[in-house]
């Protein structure tokens, strides 16, 4: 499963704020997994190992290589874990002088 959102102008994914609401069982694969897309191209740019944290425990995860430009689309993607769930936000920053007329 996976939660995505296409930017819609030109925009910087800064970090994520993720919280464990139920503990995993994956000590080895990170449990997230941050991508850009861009066509056929796809970039990590961010990845939490939560697997065992408990539920309630809460991170910031920095993104690297994080800009997107319009049409770009951001992914989180969940590990092969069947039993972790989390929830979060995306903190944006919309690229000075972008266009935001669309």
């Amino acid at each position: 499963q996976a939660g995505r959102v296409a930017a819609w102008t030109a925009m910087i994914a800064k970090s994520a704020q993720v919280t464990v609401m139920t503990a995993g069982t994956d000590t080895v694969i990170p449990t997230l997994t941050f991508r850009k897309i861009n066509g056929t191209s796809t970039t990590v740019i961010g990845t939490a190992n939560l697997g065992t944290q408990a539920a309630g425990y809460t991170t910031n995860v920095l993104f690297t290589n994080s800009t997107f430009a319009q049409g770009d689309v951001f992914v989180a993607v969940k590990g092969a874990d069947a039993t972790a769930v989390f929830g979060g936000g995306v903190e944006w920053l919309i690229v000075p002088g972008a266009n935001v007329t669309v």
